[in-house]
């Protein structure tokens, strides 16, 4: 037996990766006639995508697909060293990685450390390897990690690599789609300052069987290691909500039905709202998530516009817990601060009145008991004032001034009503409930009585009577137009 010690020098220029082989010769032959003695590489990794997953918006906790780390040369995951995980904006983790030891290969006890770090916005996942590989380059794969889309997320699951591990670039390792798509029948013209304009249908379309959730509510809460998780509230029933503009409301109720699929919704909760920003809310209880996809058909739509809704779209949002469910048990959106629309829709196109329709304006001016209309000057037997920051105006003389006839403004039993062609408003003195046209709108004040007249905030005032305002802070005078 011959035994050889050898160096092996190598050429980088025209060396390649992979066996380092000997070939046996000479006389007499010898079998076998070639060794492999030596493996010729560099360290270095490759991190790619072995799986990816399908996800919906809105929903908490949901699988992504699986991470490959791959080594070039043994011994290139070096124990104590990180790889950091960052997902973009709309994106949170959920659930730390693990390994996969049925896909990873020739990986022998690397591993990562189970007290992965997220950092505060739960964007960051940093993870620190432990123990060594195998004497061969080592596959190891990452499984069982979970993230959270915020509502209005869309698109792919990037991503970016970083750490110390000396990786970088990004990976794909899921999409987002929305969990409903929302269509309109038309877009009508409607005006300003006119009530019960009709608008068409309106569709809601689930992506998925199951993308809307009925049944008990869905929650998010964040834990101490800033992981999203879920939920389950059994004394609250999932919502759907539409939501309109600022100073678009439903005038009546629209009718709510099922067209296609087994989702369940109670008819007895179909509902109108009005939000303190006077944007009109339509909202119904879900009651079973679907198996199949299914669509639900809003018609009968009518809408009223004060005159402070800019000309434009009025666009429609969808929302509610029955969509998204990262809102925090008491429905707020604490998990993704500003987003809870999954969908939206144009269902109208707003436009002045016509040339030649009256135009109205009138100053108030707090401690003044004269006033103007069109630049005319009167006199009021109360005067404007502050009270806990807000400016009160005297209802009658703001309702005369925006053209309510003074036969149709009515006391009686301390209740209030204007009366303007096909609208009317009540208020009762002592209660922080306004009724315009039948719909209850909840102000943050009551209405109260000073000198004899009823006073409210001019906002109020003006929102009820569909005029825009002005408040001129330097001159202590409000603005009204009509």
């Amino acid at each position: 037996m011959v035994k050889i010690h050898a160096a092996i020098t190598v050429d980088e220029s025209v060396a390649r990766p992979g066996d380092i082989t000997v070939t046996i010769g000479g006389d007499p032959t010898y079998s076998p006639d070639s060794l492999v003695v030596a493996k010729y590489g560099d360290y270095g990794l490759t991190v790619k995508a072995f799986s990816t997953k399908e996800l919906i918006a809105g929903q908490v906790a949901q699988d992504i697909g699986k991470l490959e780390i791959d080594e070039s040369a043994p011994g290139s995951i070096i124990p104590g060293r990180t790889l950091t995980l960052t997902l973009p904006d709309g994106l949170r983790w959920s659930a730390l990685p693990q390994k996969d030891g049925d896909n990873s290969k020739n990986s022998g006890s690397l591993d990562i450390d189970t007290k992965a770090i997220v950092d505060s916005d739960g964007k960051m996942l940093k993870l620190t390897f432990k123990n060594q590989t195998s004497t061969d380059a080592a596959s190891l794969v990452l499984k069982s990690m979970q993230v959270t889309p915020a509502p209005d997320f869309s698109g792919d699951v990037v991503v970016t690599l970083g750490g110390s591990l000396g990786v970088t670039g990004t990976v794909v390792l899921g999409t987002v789609k929305a969990p409903v798509s929302v269509s309109a029948s038309s877009t009508p013209t409607v005006k300003l300052g006119v009530s019960g304009q009709p608008v068409g249908d309106i569709t809601i379309t689930e992506n998925v069987a199951g993308a809307v959730n009925g049944g008990s509510v869905k929650y998010a809460s964040v834990g101490t290691d800033k992981l999203v998780a879920s939920g389950t509230d059994s004394t609250k029933t999932s919502q759907l909500m539409l939501k309109l503009p600022a100073g678009v409301t439903f005038s009546g109720t629209p009718t709510v039905t099922v067209t296609d699929g087994d989702l369940q919704v109670d008819q007895t909760s179909v509902k109108t709202d009005t939000t303190s920003s006077n944007e009109g809310l339509l909202y119904f209880n879900v009651k079973s998530t679907s198996t199949k996809p299914s669509t639900i058909k809003i018609s009968g739509i009518k809408l009223t516009l004060d005159r402070t809704v800019p000309e434009g779209d009025i666009v429609v949002k969808v929302r509610g817990t029955a969509v998204n469910q990262t809102l925090d048990k008491d429905g707020k959106d604490t998990v993704f601060t500003g987003h809870q629309d999954v969908a939206k829709v144009v269902v109208a196109n707003c436009v002045t009145p016509a040339p030649g329709e009256q135009k109205v304006t009138a100053s108030f001016k707090v401690g003044d008991n004269s006033f103007t209309v069109n630049g005319a000057a009167q006199t009021m037997d109360v005067a404007p004032y502050v009270k806990n920051g807000r400016t009160y105006v005297p209802v009658r003389y703001v309702a005369q001034a925006l053209g309510v006839a003074p036969e149709n403004i009515l006391y009686s039993g301390g209740k209030v009503t204007l009366i303007k062609g096909d609208k009317v408003v009540q208020l009762t003195i002592g209660s922080n409930v306004l009724l315009i046209n039948g719909v209850a709108v909840n102000m943050d004040v009551k209405a109260e009585v000073t000198s004899g007249r009823t006073m409210l905030p001019f906002r109020w005032v003006a929102q009820a009577l569909g005029a825009t305002v002005n408040w001129d802070e330097s001159t202590q005078t409000v603005t009204m137009q009509l």
